[in-house]
């Protein structure tokens, strides 16, 4: 089954670090209540499309079946309404964080038709850029509220939360960091790494005693990644970093296009590298709702989240990316994450989507049977 956990920010309980004294954190485990938020009306096979051909046309023989499992709808909290900003899944546990202020939602996916929320944590003054999961921990980067929190110096931290059988609790450690905001969040090894907006900076904590073990300052930083023990940052402006995991030695640099100031952006891995370009002149899209906010890897497929046109879907075919098609889901695609059979996509206002591929799908050639024309009475009997 499926399961969403979520993370608001709202305001903290005993265990707040310096600084942040009327801060808590409101969990809800109402799981009747919580799941008055999905929603299955829209529940079906979802046309992949030909993006040059328009976006209602659908492609042909797309080889890549996809459903619609389930729409959840935003959460709102004193008046506001958030939007979705990252996701990362954990067996059958999906962590969903979300701002403007932020809040977190664990997802329960073991029934891959019937996702359940189960858990959500609020974080009163406080938005929620990222996280992360790693060995029973959720490690969460965002902001708080320097009008609510006078005390501290900036608004940007990360925070370790230590699962209760992998659900959200208040049981957390927040470490505050330069910068207006922290954007990302990994880990590996003993280590887990963010890059924070502002004052820029690649930071390395320590995953035992959260503290801050190294700290590189680097404009414009919007993602951080890990693959091979090498820890890489992708900046705005001019490209993408690596650095050693352990040493923090820089390794590697390479460019890539100048990015929107001040977007989200991830970063992921496949291959060689290669560059698509983004779409334009797409018909009923203005080309500045366009922008790919958020790319994710799952075995060959690649998924990209590419604004007012939606989801764009790749394939890795001997290391060139072939598109396979789009996906419109009815608003702006902002976000995506796809793991196993699972994607995700973040639609701004319009809640979160959450999408299955079918794997083991089986086709019917269905030219052999006249075409039904809506002349005669067509009957459908039960069972």
């Amino acid at each position: 089954m499926l399961a969403a956990f979520t993370l608001t920010s709202c305001n903290n309980d005993d265990n707040a670090r310096a600084g942040y004294e009327n801060e808590k954190i409101i969990i809800n485990s109402e799981v009747q209540s919580l799941n008055k938020r999905i929603s299955y009306n829209n529940s079906v096979v979802l046309d992949i499309i030909t993006p040059s051909a328009g976006k209602n046309i659908p492609a042909q023989a797309s080889g890549m079946p996809i459903i619609l499992v389930a729409e959840i709808n935003p959460p709102v909290y004193s008046g506001k309404t958030f939007k979705a900003t990252h996701v990362v899944i954990n067996g059958n546990y999906d962590y969903v964080s979300y701002n403007t202020e932020g809040e977190a939602y664990v997802i329960n996916i073991s029934n891959s038709n019937i996702p359940q929320l189960v858990v959500q944590a609020i974080f009163p003054n406080t938005d929620i850029s990222a996280v992360s999961y790693e060995n029973g921990k959720l490690f969460i980067a965002g902001a708080a509220s320097k009008a609510a929190f006078p005390a501290i110096s900036s608004p940007g931290f990360v925070s370790a939360m230590t699962l209760n059988n992998g659900l959200l609790t208040t049981n957390y450690v927040q470490t505050q960091l330069k910068g207006s905001v922290a954007t990302s969040i990994t880990s590996v090894g003993n280590r887990y790494y963010d890059v924070s907006g502002g004052a820029s900076d690649l930071v390395a904590l320590d995953k035992n005693t959260n503290q801050i073990q190294a700290t590189i300052s680097v404009t414009d930083l919007r993602a951080v990644g890990q693959i091979s023990n090498k820890i890489l940052i992708l900046r705005g402006t001019s490209g993408v970093k690596v650095y050693d995991a352990i040493s923090m030695a820089p390794q590697n640099s390479f460019s890539t296009s100048v990015d929107v100031p001040g977007t989200k952006r991830t970063i992921d891995f496949i291959g060689n590298r290669q560059t698509i370009k983004v779409p334009t002149n797409l018909a009923g899209v203005d080309n500045s709702d366009i922008t790919t906010n958020a790319v994710s890897v799952n075995n060959q497929n690649v998924f990209l989240a590419n604004g007012g046109v939606g989801l764009y879907i790749y394939k890795n075919e001997n290391q060139a990316l072939r598109l396979v098609g789009s996906i419109a889901m009815n608003g702006s695609c902002n976000y995506t994450m796809s793991k196993g059979d699972y994607i995700f996509a973040a639609m701004g206002n319009g809640g979160l989507k959450i999408a299955k591929m079918v794997t083991n799908a089986q086709t019917l050639n269905c030219s052999q049977f006249p075409t039904y024309n809506g002349s005669v009475w067509l009957d459908v009997n039960s069972n």
